[in-house]
């Protein structure tokens, strides 16, 4: 409970500082008069039509991604899984840069189902080809940086072939929450809906660490949970992103980080409230350091999930050489 409080705790002094902090830096007194309706019109519209509608959407795609990883890590038994590196979020990627490029009227619904359906396939495609030809969890997640590569390669291509739009494809490969406002948040209903299904189907995913003959013995129909949990992950993550482009690995870092601080914890709430606040603290480093002309989101997430991933891997080696 004391963890659970201190990050809500963190999460609300990160969220103040988004508030606060930006293009335009206001005093905490600015603030006080939004909250008590007394601030002009100006920065009434920047507050609540641009910074908060950003600020609930990070925070929903900071949990959803890392409660993505999550899932993917318990149903397939890999601590290296998660949407990026399995190639789903440049899956999704590419296929909003196309539709946006040759079918820019496309209504969002039908862009999100086209690239979710995308998504599931080459996660698919990936996790049925391993299963079949019996391959282990390196080769699976090897298979994965192959069809990353694929689609960057036809990314990159579809760049030299059309330079003029090439800044559009950039902005949507990079990741940005420049594009969120206020109408965004309808996107946030779909996102409460998985993780309310995640939540109530919790206790399932412990199943998962069980070998296959106290399955049997207990009558647990994996393969029915493994693809309701792979649906909901894909989902998540083709909702997010559509939004705001792929943040490659961040779905990795968290659940392996939440797993070495708290390895006899449940797991789901606290890669919740740690997504949140870690996706919520490097847009608030953005903000401070390059308001003006805003980094990248997705690259920042790399520049801290890099050194993350090597603390991670050094941590499962270390496990790994204590157990032999």
């Amino acid at each position: 409970m004391v963890r659970i409080i201190t990050s809500l705790f963190i999460i609300l002094l990160v969220s103040l500082g988004l508030l606060k902090y930006g293009a335009i830096d206001y005093a905490w007194s600015d603030l006080l008069n939004v909250f008590i309706g007394h601030a002009n019109l100006i920065t009434n519209i920047d507050i609540w039509h641009v910074r908060f509608p950003m600020i609930i959407f990070l925070g929903f795609a900071g949990a959803c991604l890392s409660v993505s990883g999550l899932l993917l890590q318990k149903i397939t038994h890999n601590a290296l899984a998660c949407p990026s590196i399995l190639g789903v979020e440049y899956a999704v990627a590419l296929t909003v840069i196309i539709l946006q490029m040759f079918l820019p009227s496309m209504a969002f619904p039908l862009l999100m189902m086209i690239s979710f359906l995308v998504a599931m396939f080459t996660f698919m495609f990936n996790y049925i080809i391993s299963y079949r030809l019996k391959l282990g969890i390196a080769a699976f997640t090897l298979m994965g940086v192959a069809i990353n590569a694929f689609f960057y390669a036809i990314i990159q291509a579809v760049m030299l072939a059309y330079p003029d739009q090439a800044q559009t494809i950039i902005y949507n490969l990079n990741g940005s929450s420049l594009s969120i406002s206020l109408k965004d948040l309808y996107i946030v209903l779909p996102l409460c809906f998985l993780m309310g299904i995640t939540w109530c189907l919790r206790h399932y995913l412990d199943y998962f660490s069980l070998d296959d003959e106290s399955l049997v013995s207990i009558g647990f129909s994996t393969k029915r949970f493994q693809l309701i949990f792979i649906t909901i992950s894909i989902a998540m993550t083709t909702l997010v992103t559509t939004v705001i482009g792929p943040l490659i690995l961040f779905g990795l870092i968290v659940p392996n980080i939440v797993r070495i601080l708290y390895p006899t914890k449940k797991h789901l709430l606290l890669c919740i409230l740690y997504g949140v606040i870690l996706i919520l603290f490097i847009q608030l480093i953005i903000n401070l350091f390059s308001a003006q002309t805003p980094l990248p989101l997705g690259d920042v997430v790399l520049l801290f999930a890099s050194p993350l991933l090597v603390y991670v891997s050094r941590t499962i080696n270390m496990r790994s050489a204590l157990c032999c």
